[in-house]
């Protein structure tokens, strides 16, 4: 089965899904997404030296955050890729529903020309948009939420089989979740689990990773500073504060205790 967790709940089951799936279903809500193309007559940010990859602050004025440039190879087509997403948190998504396409097409133009500076950006040849939280069946996009204890409380149930009903899907991947790089993984993972269940392979060989295609897409690793593999969590930070400063206080005034005699 592969589908998003909020799809999963307009099932019918026979026999029903165990109590503490019911439960995890419930408490995965789609994302609120808003997908929107600027189309140019030509790529006029190249002109001034933009790549169009632009990160935006959150106002009440901008609902963008991010775009892309999305220009064709050939340049036949010109047109900027406006994310929606997390990139837009959701109550931002939200606010724009009862806004008239024109209207939102306007405050997207109007961030572009002010973070490009040019007024070229106020003359578009097309626009198109898309709500995915207007979708029939997946009701939003990218990917679920999870609250926060979800996953202590639930753990990998989202991905374990039952009896042999296989759960694949992008929201049950390990890596790149809500991604395409995701749902890819999913499929694999639950195609191996059916393969193990029939006897075909190891149980090892379920989680083993497709080797890297380098010719095509060669793999960049990411690499973390000292600080980002070591630096504390917030409950790690507060209970060293916790244990130091007590600790600090009696060392010192053990200290001027002994001074003082």
């Amino acid at each position: 089965m592969a589908m998003a967790p909020l799809m999963r709940m307009r099932v019918h089951y026979s026999p029903p899904l165990p109590p503490m799936r019911n439960q995890l279903l419930q408490r995965m809500p789609m994302g609120s997404v808003w997908k929107c193309l600027v189309y140019y007559k030509d790529p006029f940010w190249r002109k001034i030296g933009y790549s169009a990859s632009m990160l935006f602050t959150l106002s009440e004025d901008c609902p963008v955050v991010y775009t892309i440039d999305d220009t064709k190879p050939d340049g036949h087509f010109c047109e900027w890729y406006a994310f929606s997403c997390r990139l837009l948190p959701a109550s931002k998504a939200r606010s724009l529903v009862n806004l008239l396409p024109e209207e939102r097409k306007n405050m997207i133009i109007k961030a572009y020309a002010a973070a490009m500076k040019t007024d070229e950006a106020f003359n578009p040849i097309h626009y198109e948009e898309y709500n995915c939280a207007g979708e029939q069946y997946a009701r939003g996009c990218y990917t679920c939420m999870m609250p926060p204890g979800f996953l202590t409380t639930f753990k990998n149930l989202i991905r374990e089989p039952i009896g042999r009903l296989h759960f694949a899907g992008t929201e049950t991947a390990s890596q790149w979740s809500g991604y395409i790089n995701g749902a890819i993984q999913a499929g694999e993972r639950a195609a191996k689990e059916v393969l193990h269940s029939l006897g075909l392979i190891d149980e090892e060989r379920i989680w083993e990773p497709e080797p890297p295609v380098d010719d095509v897409i060669p793999e960049i690793p990411f690499t973390d500073t000292f600080m980002e593999k070591h630096l504390p969590s917030v409950n790690d930070f507060l209970s060293l504060v916790c244990f130091l400063v007590p600790a600090v206080g009696a060392t010192v005034g053990c200290a001027l205790l002994c001074y003082r005699r």
